[in-house]
């Protein structure tokens, strides 16, 4: 079930802080696991770049498609890495 426009806010705002806090503490850049449609778009409107995806219906372990039930959901398609350079005053 994709998220609601309340819950979207929350993760917007949640996200938004990890950001602020990556900044004060000089980190470079972030990587985020997205599991969810939901969490893509988020990922995607803070700036976060794809950098690889994997489709569930793809994933093989031991010879089988364990996950290929979640690839009919479209919320549950695919996992995917995000990342983002994080901005800091921090000059090298």
């Amino acid at each position: 079930m994709p998220l609601s426009s309340i819950a979207l806010g929350i993760t917007r705002a949640l996200w938004r802080r990890t950001l602020e806090t990556a900044s004060e503490f000089h980190f470079q850049s972030m990587a985020v696991e997205a599991s969810t449609l939901s969490t893509r778009k988020v990922c995607r409107a803070l700036g976060f770049d794809e950098v690889v995806a994997l489709p569930y219906d793809e994933f093989l372990f031991e010879g089988r498609r364990p996950l290929s039930v979640l690839g009919s959901d479209p919320e549950f398609s695919r996992l995917a890495i995000y990342e983002r350079q994080i901005m800091s005053n921090l000059y090298v």
